[in-house]
C-alpha cells in the first residue's frame, strides 16, 4: 500500500505483489507528486476487498522524492481558490510535524482554518480531520475549532448539495460529527440525511439542550417515513427526564397523525414516572392517546389512571369505548367500581333505549351509596360522627327498607355506640332537624360549629383529634340541632 504521508487528504494506493515475482515491482499507472510516501507490506486473503488503511501490523518503509525544504519552498507559490490554498497549507503543516516544528505547524494550521467555510472538496476536508485528530499535541483551542466548525451549517449544507448521498467520503464526513455540533446544523442532518448514525448524534445533541426545533423535525421525519415512532422514542427516552421533556414538547404541537403516534410510542415509560401525581398536561395527553391508542392494555392503564385522577372527560371517552367495543362490557363494569357516584350519574345521562338500565340496577345494588339510596345497616358520617341506619320511615309513618336522599321525606332512625356509651337519634330529612333521644344537654363545638354530641368526653377528643392547635370551646344546647343533607354521607363499602 502507498500512503501520502504530508497530504493527509490523498487516496491510498493498494497493490497486489504477485507471488511469483522477484526483485523489483513497478507501480504502473499512477502519477505521484514530489512528496513523501509511506510504503506498507503485508499479506491477506485474495477474498479480502480492497483496503483503504494499511494494517496496524504492516511493515512500513519511508521514501522522499522530494526533500521537506524543497517542498515546503514550492508551497510557496501562490495558490488560486480556498480548496487548493487550504490544501497548501495543510500540507505545510504536515510537513513541519515530520520536522518537529509544533509551533510553526500550529501557526499554519491555525492560517488554513480562514478557508474552512469555503471548502467544496469533502475529501480534503475529511482527510484533514483525520490528521488533526492524531496530533495530540496540536493546540487544542486551534484543534477543538476545526472539530466544530466543520460542522457549521453553512458548510454542511454545501457538501450536502455538492455530493451524492452514498458518497463514501461524504458519509465518512458525516459519521464525524459529535453531540457538540451547532443545533442548525443538526437539524438540517435530520431533515436530510437518513442514517441511524447521524440521526442518533443530532437527536442526542438537541435533546440535550433540549432545543424547541426538535419536536416538529422529528415528527416531520415521522410523517416521511424517515424513522418510525418508535424509534424516535427510543432515541428520546434514553433518560427519564428526556422522556419528560419531549412529552411536554409534543403536547403544546398540534395534533396530527404523526405526533399522534410519536406520543403513543413514549406516554408509556413517561408514566411510569408519576407513582404519585401527574401533572395536567400529563393528564391533558392521557386523554388524548385513548382516542389514537391500539393497545387494549395501555387503554385500560390509562382509563384508570383518568378516572382515579377524576377527568369529567374521561367517563364520556369510556361509554363511547363501550359502544363502540372498544373495551369489554366486563371491563367498562370495573371502571364504574372505581367511581361508582360517578358512575351513577354518567349512566343515567346515557342510558337513551335504557341501554345501562341494567347496569344502574347494579350499582344501586352493589353500592347504595352511589344512587343515593340509604338502607337500613348502612354506615353513615354525620355532624356527631359515625352512625349505623336502624330504620327508615316515612313522614305518613311507614317503614321503608330503602329511600333515596334526594326525596327528603324521611326520618332516619340512627343509633352508635353500645351499652352505656349507646346513642339514639333521629334525623328528620323533611324538617333538616337533629334529635338525640333521651338526651337534654348537647355540646357544640365552638371552633368548627360543626361537631355535635350528647357526651362532653367525644367533644374532648374530637378537639384534640382536628383542631390540635386550637384552644378549646364549646357551647351546650338544647332540643333538636338543624343540619344540612350534605352533611350526611353514606361510608363506602370496600368491594
Amino acid at each position: 500500500m502507498l500512503k501520502s504521508a504530508w497530504q493527509p487528504w490523498a487516496p491510498t494506493i493498494e497493490e497486489k505483489i504477485p507471488n511469483e515475482n522477484r526483485g523489483e515491482f513497478i507501480f504502473r499507472n499512477i502519477a505521484l507528486p514530489s512528496s513523501s510516501y509511506e510504503i506498507y507490506f503485508y499479506t491477506k486473503f485474495k477474498w479480502e476487498p480492497t483496503a483503504v488503511v494499511p494494517p496496524e501490523n504492516a511493515a512500513c518503509l519511508k521514501v522522499d522524492l522530494v526533500s521537506p525544504a524543497e517542498r515546503l519552498a514550492f508551497l510557496d507559490k501562490p495558490q488560486q481558490g480556498h480548496d487548493a490554498q487550504f490544501r497548501q497549507l495543510i500540507e505545510k503543516a504536515c510537513i513541519l510535524d515530520t520536522m518537529g516544528k509544533s509551533q510553526e505547524r500550529d501557526e499554519v494550521v491555525s492560517a488554513s482554518a480562514s478557508h474552512l467555510r469555503y471548502l467544496r472538496d469533502v475529501q480534503t476536508l475529511v482527510g484533514t480531520l483525520k490528521w488533526i485528530r492524531t496530533k495530540k499535541d496540536l493546540y487544542q483551542p486551534v484543534k477543538s475549532f476545526f472539530h466544530q466548525y466543520s460542522f457549521h451549517q453553512y458548510l454542511v449544507g454545501e457538501m450536502l448539495n455538492r455530493y451524492p448521498k452514498g458518497d463514501p467520503n461524504l458519509v465518512e464526513y458525516l459519521h464525524m460529527i459529535t453531540p457538540s455540533i451547532y443545533s442548525e446544523s443538526a437539524k438540517m442532518l435530520l431533515e436530510k440525511v437518513e442514517d441511524p448514525l447521524v440521526i442518533s448524534t443530532c437527536v442526542k445533541a438537541l435533546l440535550t439542550r433540549e432545543d424547541d426545533g426538535l419536536l416538529p423535525v422529528i415528527v416531520a421525519m415521522i410523517s416521511k417515513g424517515q424513522i418510525s415512532a418508535e424509534s424516535a422514542a427510543e432515541l428520546l427516552t434514553k433518560k427519564p427526564e428526556q422522556g419528560l421533556w419531549a412529552m411536554k414538547a409534543i403536547a403544546g404541537l398540534d395534533q396530527s397523525p404523526s405526533s399522534d403516534d410519536l406520543l403513543t410510542a413514549i406516554l408509556p415509560s413517561v408514566v411510569d414516572e408519576y407513582t404519585q401525581s401527574v401533572p395536567e398536561w400529563l393528564e391533558d395527553l392521557l386523554l388524548r392517546a385513548l382516542t389514537v391508542e391500539k393497545s387494549r392494555d395501555l387503554i385500560l392503564r390509562y382509563l384508570k389512571i383518568l378516572v382515579g385522577l377524576d377527568r369529567d372527560e374521561v367517563w364520556q371517552v369510556l361509554i363511547d369505548m363501550e359502544k363502540f367495543e372498544e373495551i369489554s362490557h366486563k371491563d367498562f363494569i370495573e371502571f364504574l367500581k372505581l367511581d361508582p357516584k360517578k358512575a351513577y350519574v354518567v349512566l343515567w345521562q346515557n342510558n337513551g333505549l335504557n341501554r345501562y338500565s341494567e347496569d344502574i340496577l347494579r350499582l344501586e345494588q352493589d353500592f347504595p351509596f352511589a344512587a343515593g339510596l340509604l338502607t337500613p345497616g348502612m354506615t353513615l358520617s354525620t355532624p356527631f360522627g359515625e352512625v349505623q341506619i336502624v330504620n327508615i320511615m316515612l313522614i305518613d309513618g311507614t317503614i321503608r327498607q330503602s329511600v333515596k336522599k334526594a326525596e327528603g321525606n324521611f326520618i332516619l332512625q340512627v343509633s352508635s355506640g353500645t351499652g352505656l356509651e349507646k346513642i339514639e337519634a333521629d334525623l328528620d330529612f323533611s324538617q333538616r332537624m337533629l334529635q338525640f333521644k333521651n338526651e337534654n344537654q348537647i355540646f357544640c363545638c365552638s371552633v368548627c360549629n360543626s361537631f355535635y354530641h350528647p357526651k362532653q368526653r367525644k367533644i374532648d377528643e374530637h378537639h384534640r383529634k382536628i383542631h390540635p392547635y386550637e384552644q378549646k370551646a364549646f357551647v351546650i344546647r338544647h332540643g333538636s340541632i338543624p343540619f344540612s343533607p350534605d352533611d350526611i354521607d353514606p361510608i363506602e363499602s370496600v368491594y
